[in-house]
């Protein structure tokens, strides 16, 4: 693949994909943190509780799809070539010797 293509690709991946997924996943864990804090300080209301282990439940499930939006971008990145993996096989090699 051409480098300027697959320069502006990890550009791209670099400046606007990673952040949004780290953005997304720091919303998800104070979704989840949230939901403690609301389930631990409401231990005597039943409602409050429930709605504690729903933020809880919700910010699990958020935390999990970014970290798959995350590893699909990465097999995707280095299926497609994008990566640099040339560096790393080269690392590998030269341990390996």
């Amino acid at each position: 693949m051409n480098n300027a293509a697959t320069s502006l690709i990890l550009k791209i991946n670099g400046a606007i994909v990673n952040p949004l997924i780290i953005l997304m996943f720091a919303f998800a864990l104070v979704a989840f943190l949230w939901g403690v804090r609301g389930y631990i300080t409401n231990a005597d209301d039943h409602e409050a509780r429930q709605k504690g282990s729903e933020h809880m439940m919700w910010g699990i499930i958020g935390m999990s799809l970014m970290v798959m939006a995350f590893s699909i971008e990465k097999i995707v990145i280095n299926t497609f070539g994008f990566g640099n993996d040339s560096v790393t096989n080269q690392a590998i090699q030269q341990v390996l010797k």
